[in-house]
């Protein structure tokens, strides 16, 4: 049985770190994958998984002196509340940490945070600091939130979510590529260094806790007593696009680095790097890519297998499965011509693939047999979905609301529900919440919950 997904994408359309493998678009759920943040400025839904309260942001993808708001939706009675006017603010996201609901936006180079209570949605506190996080993810208590810059590089910082406190995550390196563990409040971070012409990565762990406590000490240019401390020699972070995957038990961490003196030849170039966090040490899968997964049991990695890119620089990939104690491969061919992102179910053992820009169907893959079918329906591309809990099905946008069964490999559209825009999920209700009139200005936007049982709106908003 699988639990991570994760996604293959051009280096232009790559996005964040996360340890659960999730990137920042793809499968929605309440409070983001992973803790990611919501990108509302998008058009994105984000659903608070403690009561489930909807946040959506009106006039998206506009510009940013366009009269904007946040509005808060209750899930029962469907009635929206104006909670933040964040007209003239860029780059708005909202994370769930514990006990309050945080919303990001910059303004005049500024990046201002807003703290409120998740039940009474008053505002506890507003906060305005130099940018410190264009992406962000909380950690798994909810205490802390790691800030990052643009596609997972950059500057990184860990920031107190009760103070706002702000704390850079010193390092002597050049590149920094970071995310949390699953269970415990340990930051991992891959840092890569040139001396000399000699390339080579370090990779730390750091418990917040015990950095605190120590007031966040460095000694010898990074933060003092690491958990991990492991170096991988002849080795760089990609310079987009790359993201850390953590096993569901934390014994492991894995990414994509380059190896800088490698041929030219790209299927030499790249390799899957595999960190035991428990001993201390690395190893390395040729040819093999992430964005990786892993079964709930931790015991295989799911990623990519580069094959061969031609003249016009088109990658050819085959989807691997990879043995986590011996690293023994198992391939999977994938038709060519296919740069693929994958969702690997969260139960059982199906593994959905499509094209990275969709358009030639979707692939189902059964992870013990090895056999592949193509789904059957009307959807051609796996961008913008929800899982059904318990049900093994996936709920997905493309030009209309889709319903695939993953074990017969069958799809429907639910004509009901219309073209809606943006998806999520609203759990323990068994209902999705949809919007529409993002994109489209001569559309009124509105959000409508859908009930995934009778297959029909139960309620609608305008706004």
């Amino acid at each position: 049985m699988i639990q991570h997904h994760s996604f293959l994408v051009l280096l232009l359309f790559s996005a964040t770190t996360a340890a659960c493998g999730g990137l920042s678009f793809g499968e929605s759920s309440p409070g983001g994958n992973a803790g990611e943040s919501t990108y509302l400025a998008g058009g994105a839904i984000a659903v608070d998984p403690r009561n489930e309260n909807i946040f959506v942001l009106t006039s998206p993808n506009t510009a940013d002196d366009t009269p904007k708001g946040l509005l808060v939706v209750d899930p029962d009675s469907a009635e929206a509340t104006p909670l933040l006017d964040l007209t003239g603010y860029s780059n708005i996201r909202i994370v769930f940490p514990k006990d309050r609901v945080l919303v990001m936006g910059t303004r005049n180079q500024k990046q201002t945070f807003f703290l409120f209570d998740p039940n009474s949605l008053e505002m506890v506190l507003e906060e305005t600091l130099d940018p410190v996080a264009f992406e962000s993810q909380v950690s798994p208590t909810g205490e802390w939130l790691l800030g990052r810059g643009p596609f997972g590089s950059g500057p990184s910082v860990v920031i107190d979510m009760t103070t706002l406190e702000v704390h850079p995550i010193v390092h002597d390196g050049d590149q920094i590529l970071t995310t949390w563990q699953n269970k415990t409040d340990q930051l991992i971070a891959a840092i890569s260094y040139e001396d000399d012409g000699e390339n080579r990565l370090r990779v730390f762990a750091w418990d917040m806790d015990k950095r605190a406590e120590q007031d966040w000490a460095v000694v010898d240019g990074t933060w003092s007593e690491p958990a991990v401390d492991v170096v991988v020699d002849d080795a760089g972070l990609l310079p987009f696009g790359s993201t850390i995957t953590i096993a569901p038990d934390d014994s492991a961490a894995v990414f994509t680095a380059s190896t800088p003196s490698a041929d030219q030849n790209p299927t030499e170039g790249n390799r899957l790097v595999v960190i035991d966090l428990s001993e201390g040490t690395a190893r390395n899968v040729p040819h093999a890519e992430g964005p990786a997964g892993f079964t709930p049991d931790s015991s295989t990695i799911v990623a990519h297998w580069l094959r061969a890119e031609d003249e016009h620089q088109n990658r050819y990939f085959d989807l691997v499965l990879i043995d986590a104690d011996t690293l023994a491969p198992t391939n999977i061919a994938l038709p060519k011509n296919l740069e693929p992102r994958f969702f690997v179910s969260h139960e059982g053992n199906q593994i959905v693939v499509s094209k990275t820009f969709g358009g030639e169907g979707l692939l189902l893959i059964d992870a013990e047999t090895q056999k592949v079918i193509t789904i059957q329906g009307a959807i051609d591309t796996l961008a913008n979905y929800v899982t059904r809990p318990d049900r093994n099905e996936l709920w997905a946008i493309d030009r209309g609301l889709h319903r695939i069964d993953l074990m017969t490999g069958l799809s429907e559209r639910i004509s009901a529900a219309g073209t809606p825009d943006h998806i999520n999920i609203l759990p323990s209700r068994d209902e999705l919440v949809l919007n529409k009139g993002v994109y489209d200005e001569e559309q009124e936007e509105s959000l409508s919950i859908f009930s995934m049982g009778d297959k029909k709106v139960r309620a609608t908003l305008s706004y």
